[in-house]
Protein backbone atom coordinates (compact mmCIF):
# COMPACT_ATOMS: atom_id res chain seq x y z
CA UNK A 1 0.00 0.00 0.00
CA UNK A 2 1.34 3.37 -1.14
CA UNK A 3 -0.13 7.01 -0.11
CA UNK A 4 0.01 10.26 -1.67
CA UNK A 5 -0.04 12.73 1.49
CA UNK A 6 -2.02 15.95 -0.27
CA UNK A 7 -4.99 14.15 -1.98
CA UNK A 8 -5.48 10.93 0.22
CA UNK A 9 -4.56 8.34 -2.76
CA UNK A 10 -3.75 5.18 -2.28
CA UNK A 11 -2.32 2.35 -4.48
CA UNK A 12 -2.66 -1.44 -3.86
CA UNK A 13 -1.01 -3.73 -6.24
CA UNK A 14 -3.28 -6.80 -6.24
CA UNK A 15 -1.56 -9.93 -8.43
CA UNK A 16 -2.02 -8.15 -12.32
CA UNK A 17 -3.91 -4.86 -11.23
CA UNK A 18 -2.95 -1.98 -9.72
CA UNK A 19 -5.93 -0.93 -7.60
CA UNK A 20 -6.27 3.02 -6.54
CA UNK A 21 -8.63 4.41 -3.70
CA UNK A 22 -9.52 7.97 -3.72
CA UNK A 23 -11.58 10.34 -1.63
CA UNK A 24 -13.34 13.50 -1.53
CA UNK A 25 -12.99 15.57 1.20
CA UNK A 26 -12.61 12.28 3.30
CA UNK A 27 -16.00 10.84 1.79
CA UNK A 28 -15.53 7.38 -0.08
CA UNK A 29 -17.98 6.38 -2.89
CA UNK A 30 -18.50 3.42 -5.14
CA UNK A 31 -16.60 5.27 -7.72
CA UNK A 32 -13.55 6.06 -5.00
CA UNK A 33 -12.04 2.65 -6.17
CA UNK A 34 -10.39 2.45 -9.70
CA UNK A 35 -8.85 -0.93 -10.74
CA UNK A 36 -6.05 -0.42 -13.54
CA UNK A 37 -4.97 -3.96 -14.97
CA UNK A 38 -1.47 -3.95 -15.78
CA UNK A 39 -1.88 -6.15 -18.80
CA UNK A 40 -2.86 -9.74 -19.82
CA UNK A 41 0.29 -11.36 -17.93
CA UNK A 42 0.44 -12.25 -14.59
CA UNK A 43 3.23 -10.71 -12.18
CA UNK A 44 4.78 -13.73 -12.23
CA UNK A 45 6.25 -12.37 -15.66
CA UNK A 46 9.58 -10.50 -15.27
CA UNK A 47 8.54 -7.72 -17.32
CA UNK A 48 5.77 -6.83 -15.60
CA UNK A 49 6.80 -7.45 -12.07
CA UNK A 50 10.05 -5.53 -12.34
CA UNK A 51 8.54 -2.55 -14.00
CA UNK A 52 4.77 -1.41 -13.33
CA UNK A 53 4.91 -3.34 -9.89
CA UNK A 54 8.49 -2.67 -8.64
CA UNK A 55 8.12 0.32 -9.96
CA UNK A 56 5.08 0.72 -7.64
CA UNK A 57 6.27 -0.12 -4.69
CA UNK A 58 9.29 1.86 -5.10
CA UNK A 59 7.49 5.21 -5.93
CA UNK A 60 6.27 5.53 -2.34
CA UNK A 61 9.41 6.69 -0.97
CA UNK A 62 10.10 9.20 -3.44
CA UNK A 63 9.78 12.80 -2.90
CA UNK A 64 7.75 12.95 -6.35
CA UNK A 65 4.78 10.46 -4.54
CA UNK A 66 3.34 13.71 -3.22
CA UNK A 67 2.85 15.53 -6.30
CA UNK A 68 -0.01 13.68 -8.26
CA UNK A 69 0.89 15.37 -11.31
CA UNK A 70 4.67 13.97 -11.25
CA UNK A 71 3.50 10.04 -9.98
CA UNK A 72 1.24 9.59 -12.85
CA UNK A 73 3.71 11.00 -15.35
CA UNK A 74 6.36 8.56 -13.76
CA UNK A 75 3.66 5.68 -14.06
CA UNK A 76 2.98 6.33 -17.64
CA UNK A 77 6.64 6.50 -18.48
CA UNK A 78 6.92 3.31 -16.49
CA UNK A 79 3.99 1.78 -18.34
CA UNK A 80 5.33 3.35 -21.72
CA UNK A 81 8.48 1.17 -21.77
CA UNK A 82 7.09 -2.07 -19.94
CA UNK A 83 4.61 -2.00 -22.81
CA UNK A 84 7.70 -1.93 -25.45
CA UNK A 85 9.41 -4.37 -23.82
CA UNK A 86 6.51 -6.68 -23.76
CA UNK A 87 6.27 -6.32 -27.57
CA UNK A 88 9.84 -7.08 -28.09
CA UNK A 89 9.53 -10.19 -25.70
CA UNK A 90 6.75 -11.22 -28.12
CA UNK A 91 9.23 -10.94 -30.87
CA UNK A 92 11.38 -13.35 -29.33
CA UNK A 93 8.68 -15.81 -28.76
CA UNK A 94 7.84 -15.43 -32.15
CA UNK A 95 11.56 -16.24 -33.30
CA UNK A 96 11.72 -19.08 -30.44
CA UNK A 97 8.16 -20.93 -32.14
CA UNK A 98 9.41 -20.34 -35.68
CA UNK A 99 12.60 -21.78 -34.96
CA UNK A 100 11.05 -24.93 -33.15
CA UNK A 101 8.39 -25.46 -36.46
CA UNK A 102 11.30 -25.69 -38.65
CA UNK A 103 13.08 -27.82 -36.38
CA UNK A 104 10.17 -30.03 -36.54
CA UNK A 105 9.68 -29.86 -40.14
CA UNK A 106 13.45 -30.31 -41.15
CA UNK A 107 13.98 -33.96 -42.20
CA UNK A 108 17.78 -34.35 -43.53
CA UNK A 109 17.90 -37.13 -46.62
CA UNK A 110 20.50 -37.74 -49.26
CA UNK A 111 18.22 -36.53 -51.76
CA UNK A 112 17.26 -32.49 -52.29
CA UNK A 113 17.26 -30.81 -48.80
CA UNK A 114 14.16 -29.16 -48.39
CA UNK A 115 15.28 -26.25 -45.86
CA UNK A 116 12.16 -24.51 -43.97
CA UNK A 117 12.61 -20.83 -43.17
CA UNK A 118 11.66 -18.73 -40.47
CA UNK A 119 8.66 -16.56 -41.69
CA UNK A 120 8.73 -12.72 -41.78
CA UNK A 121 11.93 -13.13 -40.16
CA UNK A 122 13.37 -9.41 -41.39
CA UNK A 123 10.51 -7.93 -40.33
CA UNK A 124 10.46 -8.94 -37.04
CA UNK A 125 13.52 -8.11 -36.48
CA UNK A 126 12.99 -4.59 -37.63
CA UNK A 127 10.13 -4.11 -35.54
CA UNK A 128 12.32 -5.68 -32.65
CA UNK A 129 14.87 -3.25 -33.33
CA UNK A 130 12.64 0.02 -33.60
CA UNK A 131 10.87 -1.13 -30.45
CA UNK A 132 14.38 -1.76 -28.53
CA UNK A 133 16.00 1.63 -29.89
CA UNK A 134 12.29 3.37 -28.97
CA UNK A 135 12.20 1.51 -25.17
CA UNK A 136 15.82 3.40 -24.45
CA UNK A 137 14.63 6.77 -25.50
CA UNK A 138 10.95 6.18 -22.86
CA UNK A 139 13.31 4.92 -20.03
CA UNK A 140 15.30 8.30 -20.47
CA UNK A 141 12.58 10.62 -19.74
CA UNK A 142 13.04 9.19 -16.25
CA UNK A 143 15.53 12.09 -15.49
CA UNK A 144 13.13 14.58 -17.13
CA UNK A 145 10.73 13.93 -14.57
CA UNK A 146 13.00 13.41 -11.92
CA UNK A 147 15.81 16.16 -12.19
CA UNK A 148 14.52 18.57 -14.96
CA UNK A 149 17.41 17.16 -17.12
CA UNK A 150 16.09 18.09 -20.95
CA UNK A 151 17.89 16.07 -23.31
CA UNK A 152 16.04 12.67 -24.24
CA UNK A 153 17.11 9.53 -26.37
CA UNK A 154 19.16 6.62 -26.47
CA UNK A 155 22.64 8.49 -26.43
CA UNK A 156 23.19 7.24 -23.21
CA UNK A 157 27.46 8.33 -23.26
CA UNK A 158 25.65 12.48 -22.72
CA UNK A 159 23.27 10.56 -19.60
CA UNK A 160 26.32 9.63 -18.39
CA UNK A 161 28.17 12.87 -18.59
CA UNK A 162 25.18 14.75 -16.92
CA UNK A 163 25.42 12.12 -14.27
CA UNK A 164 28.89 12.62 -13.82
CA UNK A 165 28.49 15.95 -13.37
CA UNK A 166 25.32 15.81 -11.38
CA UNK A 167 25.68 13.50 -8.80
CA UNK A 168 28.54 11.30 -6.55
CA UNK A 169 30.41 8.51 -7.92
CA UNK A 170 28.33 6.54 -6.03
CA UNK A 171 25.01 7.28 -6.77
CA UNK A 172 23.52 4.44 -8.06
CA UNK A 173 22.41 6.55 -11.34
CA UNK A 174 26.11 7.16 -12.27
CA UNK A 175 27.06 3.22 -11.64
CA UNK A 176 24.41 1.84 -13.78
CA UNK A 177 25.17 4.42 -16.70
CA UNK A 178 28.71 3.94 -16.59
CA UNK A 179 28.08 -0.09 -16.69
CA UNK A 180 26.14 0.01 -19.17
CA UNK A 181 28.03 2.80 -21.40
CA UNK A 182 31.29 0.74 -21.30
CA UNK A 183 32.26 -3.01 -22.38
CA UNK A 184 30.56 -4.60 -25.08
CA UNK A 185 28.72 -1.10 -25.42
CA UNK A 186 25.14 -3.14 -26.04
CA UNK A 187 22.91 0.16 -26.22
CA UNK A 188 25.43 1.64 -29.07
CA UNK A 189 24.72 -1.81 -30.71
CA UNK A 190 21.02 -1.69 -30.91
CA UNK A 191 21.26 2.12 -31.93
CA UNK A 192 24.03 0.74 -34.59
CA UNK A 193 21.71 -1.70 -36.08
CA UNK A 194 18.76 0.29 -36.60
CA UNK A 195 20.81 3.10 -38.25
CA UNK A 196 21.90 0.24 -40.64
CA UNK A 197 18.52 -0.83 -41.36
CA UNK A 198 17.41 2.68 -41.44
CA UNK A 199 20.36 4.05 -43.71
CA UNK A 200 22.40 1.46 -45.56
CA UNK A 201 25.19 2.25 -47.49
CA UNK A 202 28.64 0.75 -48.88
CA UNK A 203 30.12 -0.50 -45.82
CA UNK A 204 27.70 -0.14 -43.36
CA UNK A 205 25.01 -2.54 -43.99
CA UNK A 206 23.52 -5.44 -41.51
CA UNK A 207 22.40 -8.21 -42.99
CA UNK A 208 19.58 -11.12 -41.42
CA UNK A 209 20.19 -14.82 -42.23
CA UNK A 210 17.29 -17.10 -42.16
CA UNK A 211 17.97 -20.54 -41.49
CA UNK A 212 20.64 -22.37 -42.97
CA UNK A 213 22.29 -26.28 -43.07
CA UNK A 214 25.51 -27.11 -42.03
CA UNK A 215 27.00 -29.69 -44.66
CA UNK A 216 29.41 -31.03 -41.73
CA UNK A 217 27.50 -31.91 -38.70
CA UNK A 218 24.26 -31.90 -41.40
CA UNK A 219 22.07 -29.88 -39.11
CA UNK A 220 20.45 -26.63 -39.80
CA UNK A 221 21.56 -23.58 -38.45
CA UNK A 222 19.59 -20.71 -36.12
CA UNK A 223 18.96 -17.46 -38.28
CA UNK A 224 21.63 -14.85 -37.56
CA UNK A 225 22.94 -11.07 -38.27
CA UNK A 226 25.83 -9.93 -39.26
CA UNK A 227 27.71 -5.91 -40.27
CA UNK A 228 30.24 -5.77 -42.35
CA UNK A 229 33.10 -5.94 -39.32
CA UNK A 230 31.49 -8.77 -37.61
CA UNK A 231 30.83 -12.19 -38.13
CA UNK A 232 27.59 -13.68 -38.04
CA UNK A 233 26.21 -14.19 -34.33
CA UNK A 234 22.95 -16.39 -33.11
CA UNK A 235 20.21 -14.09 -33.66
CA UNK A 236 17.76 -15.79 -31.07
CA UNK A 237 20.64 -15.20 -28.59
CA UNK A 238 21.23 -11.72 -29.13
CA UNK A 239 17.45 -10.66 -28.83
CA UNK A 240 17.09 -12.57 -25.71
CA UNK A 241 20.20 -10.45 -23.98
CA UNK A 242 19.26 -6.94 -25.54
CA UNK A 243 15.64 -7.50 -23.70
CA UNK A 244 16.96 -8.46 -20.22
CA UNK A 245 19.87 -5.92 -20.68
CA UNK A 246 17.04 -3.22 -21.17
CA UNK A 247 15.13 -4.70 -18.44
CA UNK A 248 17.60 -4.64 -16.26
CA UNK A 249 18.44 -0.75 -17.27
CA UNK A 250 15.04 0.17 -16.87
CA UNK A 251 14.83 -1.15 -13.46
CA UNK A 252 18.26 0.42 -12.08
CA UNK A 253 17.87 3.39 -13.12
CA UNK A 254 14.47 3.53 -10.93
CA UNK A 255 15.97 2.59 -8.29
CA UNK A 256 18.72 4.85 -8.68
CA UNK A 257 16.31 7.76 -9.63
CA UNK A 258 13.98 7.08 -6.34
CA UNK A 259 17.47 6.83 -4.11
CA UNK A 260 18.17 10.28 -4.96
CA UNK A 261 14.75 11.64 -3.90
CA UNK A 262 13.56 9.94 -0.95
CA UNK A 263 11.95 11.82 1.49
CA UNK A 264 13.83 10.32 4.91
CA UNK A 265 17.19 9.63 3.21
CA UNK A 266 18.72 9.23 6.79
CA UNK A 267 15.66 6.58 7.54
CA UNK A 268 15.62 4.28 4.77
CA UNK A 269 17.34 3.63 1.43
CA UNK A 270 16.87 1.87 -2.00
CA UNK A 271 18.84 -1.81 -1.91
CA UNK A 272 19.02 -4.16 -3.95
CA UNK A 273 17.61 -7.93 -3.11
CA UNK A 274 19.74 -10.64 -2.59
CA UNK A 275 18.94 -13.84 -5.42
CA UNK A 276 18.39 -15.81 -2.33
CA UNK A 277 15.15 -13.84 -1.22
CA UNK A 278 13.69 -12.77 -4.28
CA UNK A 279 10.33 -14.45 -4.52
CA UNK A 280 9.50 -16.24 -7.57
CA UNK A 281 5.81 -15.09 -7.88
CA UNK A 282 7.25 -11.83 -7.39
CA UNK A 283 10.32 -11.18 -8.30
CA UNK A 284 11.52 -7.52 -7.74
CA UNK A 285 15.70 -6.70 -7.78
CA UNK A 286 15.02 -4.11 -5.60
CA UNK A 287 13.70 -2.94 -2.15
CA UNK A 288 13.17 -0.20 0.50
CA UNK A 289 15.51 -0.95 3.33
CA UNK A 290 15.93 0.81 6.20
CA UNK A 291 18.70 2.89 7.69
CA UNK A 292 18.62 2.78 11.30
CA UNK A 293 20.98 1.33 13.67
CA UNK A 294 20.77 -2.50 13.89
CA UNK A 295 17.93 -2.79 11.45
Amino acid sequence: MFQNAPNGDLHFIMDNQIVAISSTNGILTQNSIITKTVGNYGTSNPIVARTTLQAEKLLGASSIAFDQENSNQFREIVASYRDRLLTMDESREYLLAEIIRCDKEFNYSSGPIQLPQVTNLRTKVEEFLLNSKKTLAEISKLFTLFFNYQKIGPDYDSHLVWAKNHFSGNSIITKVLEANTTGDRWINFICDLRNRIEHPKENYWMKIHNIDFDPQTKKMISPRWSTENSSEFDLLHDIGAIINNTLLLSEDLVAGCINETLTAPAIFGIGSIPKNQIDPNLPFRWGIFTNLPNS
